[in-house]
């Protein structure tokens, strides 16, 4: 089990300075969404807001009430966050979360920073709060589109249209349901890789 010094040094310069960088760390005025994540454990939370156009976040907004780790781990969310869909952001929950609990490699680009917070895999009462930001953001694109974007039975967007087209569909293969549109932008003969989502009401611009 780790020491309270072990402790102490998981706190290294680089979380620090992570931790103390405002990126994003302000509400935004009239969001789209918003949505609020605590720890149990710690008591650390995050609330984000987002704005959302044709399901890629254009702004976003946080006020992080976190141990350092939270903070850092808030500020690499932050840098990498604009541009981002709801796919990306929970393929990379379900990274940092394989790297915490599973020793699962770092994750991939944009978020590939989230290395730094490796060590923490050791302390799983940290977890939690690591993972915060990340989980209210995909809370926050829930309440945009007014649903559970994904059941309990199934993991990823990916899995789900995999599921509703009974096949891994191909680039530019669309399928609307439930008032979204889903464009597929890439994909390859194993998964899909980047989807659009479209609110029906907004279909006029796509």
């Amino acid at each position: 089990m780790p020491s309270e010094t072990d402790l102490i040094k998981l706190y290294s310069d680089k979380i620090l300075k992570l931790a103390a960088q405002p990126i994003f760390r302000e509400r935004l005025s009239k969001p789209d969404a918003s949505a609020t994540k605590r720890s149990p454990l710690c008591g650390s939370a995050v609330t984000v807001d987002i704005i959302v156009e044709s399901g890629i976040i254009t702004n976003y907004g946080q006020d992080v009430r976190a141990c350092a780790l939270g903070q850092a781990s808030s500020t690499i969310l932050g840098k990498a966050i604009i541009g981002r869909s709801f796919s990306e952001i929970q393929k990379e929950f379900r990274e940092l979360s394989d790297m915490l609990t599973e020793n699962g490699p770092t994750p991939s680009k944009p978020f590939e920073d989230f290395y730094i917070l490796k060590p923490a895999s050791e302390y799983k009462n940290r977890h939690a709060s690591i993972l915060l930001a990340l989980e209210a953001t995909l809370d926050a694109f829930n309440q945009k589109f007014d649903c559970n974007l994904i059941d309990n039975d199934i993991e990823t967007i990916g899995g789900f249209l995999v599921n509703k087209f009974e096949k891994v569909p191909k680039k530019q293969e669309t399928l609307e349901t439930e008032g979204f549109l889903f464009t597929v932008l890439s994909a390859d003969s194993k998964k899909i890789n980047r989807i659009q989502l479209n609110v029906k009401k907004d279909l006029k611009k796509i």
